[in-house]
């Protein structure tokens, strides 16, 4: 290690899903034209949705919303993953999946090649309403409680991610 600096790191692929953008080219062009992610829901779609009337009228009440295109559909048997397993996952480790596997593409890297050093950071906000329905559809026992914290919990996608593209073998640390 001590021939090292520090400053050997090299972002070589780059991916990202965005409200409005569902990869990082468009969500640049996005931010080059000035295009808006925000959508903005006119009174007759958002009682359509089931919001009631006084609070759709109600001045305080935002009629705006960012949300992210296509986050339901996800190809668990190409991570390896049981359908029930998918069920349990939080949604934030599902786009995290899709967008690790989009960045190694676009830096054209094998995760299996053992000359390929590579780190995985991640960063992600809890969410304790997911957890409380992934807790309550496991009730059914469709995976052990390990495995279902480890679906559900996004302190783990890092890890996870990791794990299943098995990139740590190939650190020196």
């Amino acid at each position: 290690m001590r021939q090292y600096t520090g400053l050997e790191v090299a972002i070589i692929g780059l991916s990202g899903r965005f409200p409005g953008a569902g990869n990082v080219e468009s969500f640049w062009s996005n931010l080059k034209n000035g295009v808006e992610s925000i959508r903005h829901f006119t009174a007759e779609e958002l009682a359509g949705e089931g919001i009631a009337a006084e609070l759709i009228s109600d001045p305080s009440y935002v009629r705006a919303s960012s949300y992210m295109e296509d986050k339901k559909y996800f190809d668990a048997a190409f991570f390896n993953y049981r359908p029930d397993e998918a069920t349990l996952m939080d949604p934030q480790m599902r786009l995290f999946h899709e967008c690790v596997w989009a960045a190694l593409e676009d830096a054209c890297c094998d995760p299996d090649d053992p000359a390929n050093k590579i780190g995985l950071f991640a960063g992600a906000s809890g969410n304790i309403n997911w957890a409380a329905y992934a807790a309550l559809l496991n009730r059914k026992g469709l995976v052990d409680s390990f495995s279902a914290s480890q679906l559900s919990e996004v302190r783990f996608m890092a890890t996870r991610i990791s794990y299943l593209l098995n990139v740590l073998r190939h650190n020196v640390f």
